[in-house]
């Protein structure tokens, strides 16, 4: 679930076109409402389940979590990965991130 948290962070943003502040808001929906509200409802089904097994879905929403997270961060702290996000042909030659990376 990984990478579905890099897709849906690079969709949101994309769709939104989020500022610096509003990303940061909704970093922190993210961490304080959304992130423990999937948990709780994985450890309640787990418990009317009566399955341990089922709990493997807490690991797969903590890597969705912290990879989404993380691609909105990179997003806010580095202007070529924002640049690259939002570039809009990506068949184009992508010599000018090349250059500015060097």
């Amino acid at each position: 679930m990984a990478n579905g948290g890099s897709c849906h962070a690079y969709t949101k943003y994309r769709f939104k076109n989020f500022s610096n502040f509003a990303l940061l808001g909704e970093n922190l929906r993210l961490f304080f409402v959304e992130a423990p509200y999937r948990y709780l409802v994985v450890g309640l089904k787990a418990i009317k389940l009566k399955d341990v097994h089922y709990l493997r879905f807490w690991l797969a929403y903590f890597y969705y979590f912290k990879t989404r997270l993380m691609y909105n961060f990179r997003i806010l702290t580095d202007p070529n990965w924002k640049k690259f996000v939002l570039k809009r042909n990506w068949l184009s030659n992508d010599t000018e991130f090349y250059e500015e990376i060097k």
